[in-house]
Protein backbone atom coordinates (compact mmCIF):
# COMPACT_ATOMS: atom_id res chain seq x y z
CA UNK A 1 0.00 0.00 0.00
CA UNK A 2 1.39 3.42 -0.54
CA UNK A 3 1.18 6.06 1.96
CA UNK A 4 -0.55 5.21 5.70
CA UNK A 5 -4.07 2.85 5.70
CA UNK A 6 -6.77 5.06 4.52
CA UNK A 7 -8.07 5.26 8.24
CA UNK A 8 -4.98 6.46 9.27
CA UNK A 9 -4.80 3.68 12.03
CA UNK A 10 -0.62 2.80 13.29
CA UNK A 11 0.17 5.88 13.19
CA UNK A 12 2.86 5.63 16.60
CA UNK A 13 6.29 7.25 17.20
CA UNK A 14 8.11 7.92 20.98
CA UNK A 15 9.04 10.50 22.91
CA UNK A 16 11.19 10.51 25.67
CA UNK A 17 10.94 6.37 25.13
CA UNK A 18 7.21 6.99 25.75
CA UNK A 19 5.53 5.13 23.00
CA UNK A 20 2.46 7.85 21.69
CA UNK A 21 0.04 7.30 19.13
CA UNK A 22 -3.15 8.83 17.01
CA UNK A 23 -6.42 7.62 16.83
CA UNK A 24 -7.47 6.30 13.30
CA UNK A 25 -8.34 9.25 10.70
CA UNK A 26 -10.06 8.95 7.90
CA UNK A 27 -7.29 10.85 4.80
CA UNK A 28 -10.72 13.51 4.37
CA UNK A 29 -10.04 14.29 7.91
CA UNK A 30 -6.15 15.06 7.62
CA UNK A 31 -6.93 17.18 4.56
CA UNK A 32 -9.10 19.41 7.13
CA UNK A 33 -6.19 19.67 9.16
CA UNK A 34 -3.56 20.51 6.55
CA UNK A 35 -6.19 22.69 5.13
CA UNK A 36 -6.58 24.99 7.49
CA UNK A 37 -3.27 24.77 9.16
CA UNK A 38 -4.25 23.31 11.89
CA UNK A 39 -1.34 21.34 13.37
CA UNK A 40 -2.66 21.02 17.03
CA UNK A 41 -5.33 18.92 15.65
CA UNK A 42 -2.64 16.47 15.09
CA UNK A 43 -0.86 16.86 18.39
CA UNK A 44 -2.19 16.63 20.79
CA UNK A 45 -5.99 16.57 19.47
CA UNK A 46 -5.60 13.42 17.71
CA UNK A 47 -3.66 11.50 19.53
CA UNK A 48 -5.19 8.19 21.28
CA UNK A 49 -6.19 8.82 25.22
CA UNK A 50 -3.52 7.34 26.58
CA UNK A 51 -1.41 9.23 24.29
CA UNK A 52 -3.46 12.57 25.28
CA UNK A 53 -3.16 11.89 28.96
CA UNK A 54 0.92 11.70 28.80
CA UNK A 55 1.03 14.82 26.60
CA UNK A 56 -1.82 16.95 28.78
CA UNK A 57 0.35 16.23 31.63
CA UNK A 58 3.65 17.36 30.32
CA UNK A 59 2.18 20.41 28.73
CA UNK A 60 0.67 21.09 32.09
CA UNK A 61 3.49 20.49 33.77
CA UNK A 62 5.34 23.93 34.24
CA UNK A 63 8.69 22.37 34.99
CA UNK A 64 8.74 19.67 32.37
CA UNK A 65 10.58 21.06 29.02
CA UNK A 66 7.94 19.78 26.95
CA UNK A 67 5.88 22.38 25.41
CA UNK A 68 3.61 23.54 22.60
CA UNK A 69 6.46 23.77 19.88
CA UNK A 70 7.81 20.46 20.03
CA UNK A 71 4.04 19.82 19.61
CA UNK A 72 4.35 21.65 16.77
CA UNK A 73 7.52 20.64 15.52
CA UNK A 74 6.24 16.26 16.19
CA UNK A 75 3.03 17.46 13.98
CA UNK A 76 5.35 18.88 11.17
CA UNK A 77 7.85 16.16 11.63
CA UNK A 78 5.01 13.55 11.05
CA UNK A 79 3.18 14.58 7.65
CA UNK A 80 5.78 13.04 5.55
CA UNK A 81 4.13 9.86 7.18
CA UNK A 82 0.37 11.27 6.98
CA UNK A 83 0.41 13.13 3.20
CA UNK A 84 3.56 11.65 2.03
CA UNK A 85 4.76 15.47 1.99
CA UNK A 86 6.27 18.11 3.98
CA UNK A 87 3.71 19.56 5.90
CA UNK A 88 4.06 23.34 4.12
CA UNK A 89 3.57 21.03 0.89
CA UNK A 90 0.55 19.32 2.32
CA UNK A 91 -0.63 22.69 3.77
CA UNK A 92 -0.76 24.05 0.20
CA UNK A 93 -2.13 20.79 -1.44
CA UNK A 94 -5.09 20.55 0.74
CA UNK A 95 -5.91 24.05 1.03
CA UNK A 96 -5.61 24.29 -2.87
CA UNK A 97 -8.19 21.03 -3.35
CA UNK A 98 -10.47 22.10 -0.99
CA UNK A 99 -11.04 25.99 -1.86
CA UNK A 100 -11.22 24.29 -6.07
CA UNK A 101 -13.27 21.58 -5.24
CA UNK A 102 -15.50 22.62 -7.73
CA UNK A 103 -12.64 22.35 -10.13
CA UNK A 104 -10.49 18.99 -9.13
CA UNK A 105 -13.72 16.79 -7.88
CA UNK A 106 -14.86 16.56 -11.66
CA UNK A 107 -10.97 15.52 -12.69
CA UNK A 108 -11.38 12.90 -9.54
CA UNK A 109 -14.36 11.67 -10.84
CA UNK A 110 -12.88 11.56 -14.92
CA UNK A 111 -10.03 9.44 -13.27
CA UNK A 112 -12.31 7.33 -10.71
CA UNK A 113 -10.64 8.59 -7.98
CA UNK A 114 -12.46 8.84 -4.93
CA UNK A 115 -10.61 11.15 -2.42
CA UNK A 116 -13.55 10.58 0.13
CA UNK A 117 -12.24 6.87 0.55
CA UNK A 118 -8.56 7.35 -0.06
CA UNK A 119 -5.42 8.51 2.30
CA UNK A 120 -4.61 11.80 2.79
CA UNK A 121 -1.29 10.53 0.68
CA UNK A 122 -3.22 9.54 -2.12
CA UNK A 123 -5.11 12.89 -1.89
CA UNK A 124 -1.78 14.71 -2.03
CA UNK A 125 -0.70 12.80 -4.65
CA UNK A 126 -3.72 13.05 -6.98
CA UNK A 127 -3.84 16.85 -6.09
CA UNK A 128 -0.61 17.12 -8.02
CA UNK A 129 -1.64 15.29 -10.40
CA UNK A 130 -4.47 17.54 -11.06
CA UNK A 131 -2.17 20.61 -11.21
CA UNK A 132 0.39 18.66 -13.33
CA UNK A 133 -2.63 18.27 -15.87
CA UNK A 134 -3.74 21.94 -15.88
CA UNK A 135 -0.18 22.95 -16.67
CA UNK A 136 0.15 23.54 -20.48
CA UNK A 137 4.11 23.94 -20.70
CA UNK A 138 6.63 22.06 -18.55
CA UNK A 139 7.70 25.43 -17.25
CA UNK A 140 4.38 26.11 -15.62
CA UNK A 141 4.66 23.49 -13.81
CA UNK A 142 8.37 23.33 -13.00
CA UNK A 143 6.88 26.88 -11.16
CA UNK A 144 4.04 25.50 -9.63
CA UNK A 145 6.02 22.61 -8.08
CA UNK A 146 8.55 25.10 -6.68
CA UNK A 147 5.43 27.11 -4.83
CA UNK A 148 4.46 23.99 -3.40
CA UNK A 149 7.38 22.60 -2.15
CA UNK A 150 9.37 25.38 -1.57
CA UNK A 151 9.55 25.24 2.30
CA UNK A 152 8.60 28.90 4.28
CA UNK A 153 11.19 30.78 5.58
CA UNK A 154 10.77 29.36 9.31
CA UNK A 155 11.63 25.55 7.99
CA UNK A 156 14.77 27.04 6.19
CA UNK A 157 15.58 28.52 9.51
CA UNK A 158 15.40 32.35 8.24
CA UNK A 159 12.30 33.12 10.46
CA UNK A 160 11.03 31.89 13.94
CA UNK A 161 8.40 29.38 13.97
CA UNK A 162 5.20 31.28 14.67
CA UNK A 163 4.33 30.47 18.48
CA UNK A 164 0.85 31.06 19.95
CA UNK A 165 0.51 31.84 24.10
CA UNK A 166 -0.38 28.83 26.06
CA UNK A 167 -3.84 30.98 26.75
CA UNK A 168 -4.18 31.30 22.97
CA UNK A 169 -3.89 27.61 22.35
CA UNK A 170 -6.24 26.93 24.80
CA UNK A 171 -8.78 29.04 23.57
CA UNK A 172 -8.00 27.39 20.01
CA UNK A 173 -8.39 24.46 21.60
CA UNK A 174 -11.61 24.97 22.94
CA UNK A 175 -13.24 26.67 19.78
CA UNK A 176 -12.00 22.92 17.77
CA UNK A 177 -13.91 21.36 20.84
CA UNK A 178 -17.25 22.90 20.26
CA UNK A 179 -17.08 23.06 16.46
CA UNK A 180 -17.05 19.14 16.95
CA UNK A 181 -19.43 18.76 19.75
CA UNK A 182 -21.76 21.05 17.43
CA UNK A 183 -21.17 18.63 14.26
CA UNK A 184 -21.79 15.32 16.49
CA UNK A 185 -25.47 17.28 17.37
CA UNK A 186 -26.05 16.95 13.30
Amino acid sequence: MFGRPVDGSGLCFTVDDVLLCLEPFTGWQAVGWASSGAWAEIIPKALDPDSLDAVSQWLSDPDDPFNLAQCHRIAVGLAEEIYGVPWWAAVRLCSTAVSHWRAYAPWCTAKAFGPENSSATMICASVLAWLADTCEQKEDWSRMEAKIFTPPASARGTQAAPMMSVDDFAAQMARMQAAGEEEDDD
